[in-house]
């Protein structure tokens, strides 16, 4: 199972979400980093953890607001791999974001304006750079306003399935670092169980080495964590700890 850390950026500064009030939310206070700078903060998940594919969360953009672009370029130049929502709403901008040289353009429902985009997203790019995000609040899907999406999680997740997404992460931001467990993994485990072929990450609540384990059991591919990771509530230890039994890869 992959270990992936989430950066959240608002202002050009790493933030700590917490239940998706992003109104709130506050420079982050790391044991693992003594600054909230993007690239100071992705060092430390590599150097502390060995870990460098990173999802980033770009707040700005996915409320609208301006791109963090330069802060993308630099932590591309400095070796990590980026998953990156910046709030998609045209073909464009995912093949310009692409272009730059990140891995994956994650596609949140949140901001997901139509299912016309996300089939002609899947037919004009690389559909393995494609991820799709099940964008929930308290289990309920998070609906761009006037979307003619179901409102049932399992039947977003088959029409996701249909365009051509072989990636889904399921993030419940009630849950987003809050540290008070994974609410979403029977979900994940009907999701496995209806579409075995689909990579499926989970994110939002992680308390620590046993919710891993739990994602893992529920058929998930890999874990988002943040506040676990910079709290100390997972550790390195842990992280040997699992590869050594064979639960990450």
């Amino acid at each position: 199972m992959i270990i992936i850390p989430v950066l959240d950026l608002l202002d050009g500064q790493v933030v700590h979400a917490v239940a998706g009030q992003r109104d709130q939310y506050r420079s982050v206070d790391s044991h693992i980093s003594d600054s909230s700078k993007p690239l100071a903060v992705v060092n430390a998940f590599r150097e502390t953890f060995g870990l460098q594919r990173i999802y980033v969360a770009d707040l700005d953009a996915i409320a609208g607001r301006s791109l963090h672009t330069e802060v993308y370029r630099k932590l591309i130049a400095a070796g990590f791999d980026l998953l990156l929502d910046a709030g998609y709403r045209d073909t464009a901008s995912v093949t310009s974001i692409l272009e730059l040289g990140v891995q994956a353009a994650v596609i949140g429902l949140e901001t997901l304006p139509s299912l016309n985009f996300l089939e002609e997203v899947c037919v004009t790019v690389d559909q393995r750079r494609i991820w799709f995000s099940l964008d929930l609040k308290n289990g309920r899907p998070i609906l761009w306003p006037g979307s003619l999406f179901s409102e049932h999680p399992l039947e977003i997740v088959e029409t996701a399935a249909r365009s051509g997404i072989q990636n889904v992460i399921v993030l419940d931001l009630a849950d987003v670092g809050t540290g008070r467990g994974v609410a979403t993994l029977s979900l994940c485990r009907e999701i496995h169980e209806r579409h075995n072929a689909l990579n499926i990450y989970v994110g939002g609540g992680v308390r620590g080495v046993d919710d891993l384990v739990a994602c893992r059991e529920a058929g998930a591919s890999g874990v988002l964590v943040a506040s676990a990771l910079h709290d100390d509530r997972i550790t390195p230890a842990d992280l040997d700890w699992l590869n050594d039994c064979g639960s990450m890869r």
